[in-house]
């Protein structure tokens, strides 16, 4: 093997091990958050305008209203806000997820997976979350209910 190759196979074992840490370094910082419930589904792009703009429900009123808005099928779930958050995410795709990461700071970072299409309507999941240890959301403070 020539010193160009050797040097190529180097830098792409570098790379991917550069990788692999920073990956490993992000969840350190962190412990992910396993919503309790989750409640997927779709809904037109103008309601999906509805949703508040911090991304969580700070209480019973703002989820019964934008649940019955949404027409989600059931009745809104009674949630104890003093103790939980419900999350809101949307996008115009086929599939959203969300994957709560809560830091050793208090800080939850909410990160969100999304398939690349683009549809006529919009996706939405709501996720219930203990708010144990929770000070802000993505940097930002914490309504109270």
């Amino acid at each position: 093997m020539g010193k160009s190759k050797s040097r190529q196979l180097f830098l792409l074992i570098l790379i991917g091990i550069l990788i692999c840490s920073s990956t490993s370094l992000a969840k350190a910082d962190g412990r992910e958050i396993k919503p309790l419930k989750e409640w997927p589904g779709r809904v037109d792009n103008a309601s999906a305008a509805q949703v508040p703009a911090r991304g969580y429900f700070a209480n019973q009123g703002e989820l019964d209203k934008l649940w019955a808005a949404w027409h989600i099928p059931g009745e809104s779930p009674k949630v104890n806000f003093k103790t939980h958050l419900v999350l809101v995410r949307t996008c115009n795709c086929s599939h959203i997820s969300v994957a709560p990461l809560l830091t050793y700071q208090g800080d939850l970072q909410v990160r969100v997976t999304i398939t690349k299409d683009l549809r006529e309507d919009t996706g939405y999941v709501l996720a219930l979350i203990p708010r144990q240890g929770i000070h802000t959301v993505e940097g930002k403070p914490l309504e109270a209910d």
